[in-house]
């Protein structure tokens, strides 16, 4: 995503920091405002993030007025129209949405596989931990409950 919003000067790109999606031994789920922004601002720092980071409060608010999914995508149009939705986000998707958007801006152009992508996935549960992958492997193989307690659902 970084490197759309490298492509695509024109838009405001905007990341809304809700919680860790997979906590593990490094990084807890957060229990406190200052542990969640502590958190987010690594993402500077580790994943040379250069888009705008808002953070949601602890409670998750916005994440759960948003969808609460864990990697969902808004394409809004500069009329604060919802140009496109998706329940994952693809970057490749994205930027095909935000390259037709000029062309044909009816709502709709972004369409996107449920799926996540493997090198941030790896990136990120390597900042986390092992309880982490575990975590990951139930909730992307099918092998049951969530393994950290996090009762927040956002």
């Amino acid at each position: 995503m970084n490197g759309l919003a490298t492509a695509h000067p024109e838009v405001a790109f905007v990341v809304i920091y809700t919680r860790e999606a997979h906590p593990g031994r490094r990084i807890r789920p957060h229990d406190t405002a200052t542990a969640k922004t502590a958190c987010a601002r690594q993402l500077e720092t580790t994943f040379a993030e250069r888009r705008t980071v808002l953070i949601d409060d602890i409670d998750g608010t916005a994440h759960r007025i948003l969808g609460a999914l864990p990697d969902i995508v808004y394409i809004i149009d500069a009329d604060g129209t919802v140009a496109g939705r998706a329940d994952w986000n693809d970057p490749q998707a994205v930027d095909h949405a935000l390259r037709h958007l000029a062309e044909d801006p009816r709502p709709g152009r972004l369409r996107t596989t449920a799926r996540p992508d493997m090198r941030t996935a790896i990136a990120v549960l390597r900042r986390e931990g092992w309880t982490a992958v575990a975590d990951f492997a139930v909730d992307h193989l099918g092998a049951g409950h969530r393994t950290h307690g996090d009762a927040n659902p956002a």
